[in-house]
């Protein structure tokens, strides 16, 4: 027991502070960085949304990186960028979710109803962006990496996979036994996509254009519902809650479901056969 609790204990503190080393530079960003340059530039109202976004994410990152080079003393590798492997996981992210709920469009569980949305469609990608780069800092950057160097992979696939599942259970209109599963596999996705590139960027890509691919139809996002307007489709829920996934969305689906537990299935044995090789 002891052989376990001491490295948990470890890991645990080593995110704390992992969190807090982030949200210093964050909120210096956020509370005097971004103010002083609204005003001193005088900015419109859209591009100060722009600013705060683009600030936060940059304090986030930069927060991380301190961490790693101060803490972990080590090169922050999975800050590098790497446009082909970040391009080529952004469009599986969008893939991914896009050809099972084609399929469902097919079979009519989702009906296209119209186009154009009421605008405002570029802060949203925006705000996507930085919302799929901070929970793939806090869920794969920081819990995944700290647990998997205190505990082990395995340890490490599982416990951000839960938290994140746990942390979206809170979503209005999300709940239930296919939400819950749903999410605990989304959350194991992202943590084999960064587990297998070993990247920041492309766990981000993939998580972003997964998120966005489903706005842009119109339909609700892990029970959201606030960007249907602005979408360019128009779409309805006609089919059975099994396969439409409801309220909740595409990635209640039981289609979406099995189709993610195949994605994770061959990025498992991607993670395995690279450790068998490293081994050797």
């Amino acid at each position: 027991m002891m052989r376990f609790l001491s490295p948990a204990l470890a890991a645990g503190g080593r995110i704390l502070l992992a969190f807090i080393m982030i949200a210093i530079p964050a909120a210096i960003v956020r509370l005097v960085l971004v103010p002083g340059m609204e005003a001193l530039l005088n900015l419109s109202d859209p591009a100060v949304v722009v600013l705060r976004r683009v600030g936060m994410m940059t304090g986030i990152v930069a927060g991380y990186w301190m961490y790693v080079r101060l803490v972990e003393k080590r090169a922050a590798a999975e800050l590098s960028f790497r446009p082909a492997t970040i391009g080529l996981s952004g469009l599986a992210g969008s893939a991914s979710i896009a050809v099972p709920m084609f399929a469902l469009y097919v079979f009519g569980a989702f009906v296209l109803t119209g186009t154009g949305g009421d605008g405002g469609l570029a802060g949203i990608a925006l705000l996507i962006l930085a919302a799929a780069l901070l929970e793939e800092v806090v869920f794969r950057a920081v819990i995944f990496g700290i647990i998997e160097r205190q505990l082990g992979l395995w340890s490490a696939l599982l416990a951000p996979s839960l938290l994140f599942s746990a942390l979206h259970l809170f979503n209005f209109h999300w709940g239930g036994w296919a939400a819950f599963v749903s999410v605990v596999l989304l959350g194991l996705m992202w943590s084999l996509v960064y587990a297998v590139t070993r990247n920041l960027w492309a766990a981000t890509a993939n998580h972003a254009l997964w998120n966005f691919t489903i706005i842009l139809t119109g339909l609700p996002l892990t029970g959201q519902q606030q960007w249907r307007a602005a979408a360019p489709l128009h779409s309805e829920i006609r089919g059975n809650v099994l396969w439409t996934g409801g309220e909740a969305g595409p990635e209640g689906s039981l289609l979406v479901i099995l189709f993610v537990i195949v994605i994770t299935s061959g990025l498992l044995w991607c993670v395995r056969a690279g450790a068998r090789s490293g081994a050797r």
